[in-house]
């Protein structure tokens, strides 16, 4: 059975998305989490999105990491904030990469509260 691994619910005046690459293991199972969040933000109207994304438990590789770097390129029309938690000391060198080569503005916090908090700070 296929989990969902990306979920829209709403907020205040926009509506959270929930990017859940936890325990990912293989490169498929990544880019598959990837194309489903591509196809539900695709829905959604320009700036009307908070997105957080957790990729606690996550094993990255390069092929993975230019993935993300798509996602979130593709991502920016739609989202207003971005926070991720979950980082170890490779996937905090990889948003690093990804946020110097996309330019996006990602928070990076140690647990989902702070994350969520910061998220609905106007």
């Amino acid at each position: 059975m296929k989990v969902a691994r990306t979920s829209i619910r709403p907020e205040v005046g926009v509506a959270l998305v929930s990017f859940d690459f936890t325990n990912i293991r293989t490169d498929d199972e990544a880019f598959e989490a990837i194309r489903e969040a591509k196809a539900l933000v695709s829905a959604r109207p320009p700036k009307s999105l908070l997105a957080i994304t957790d990729v606690s438990g996550s094993r990255m590789s390069l092929a993975v990491i230019a993935a993300l770097r798509e996602l979130v390129s593709h991502n920016e029309p739609y989202v207003i904030k971005s926070a991720v938690i979950g980082l170890t000391v490779v996937h905090r060198i990889a948003l690093r990469q990804i946020v110097n080569l996309t330019g996006r503005e990602i928070h990076e916090f140690a647990s989902r509260d702070v994350a969520m908090d910061w998220l609905r700070t106007p």
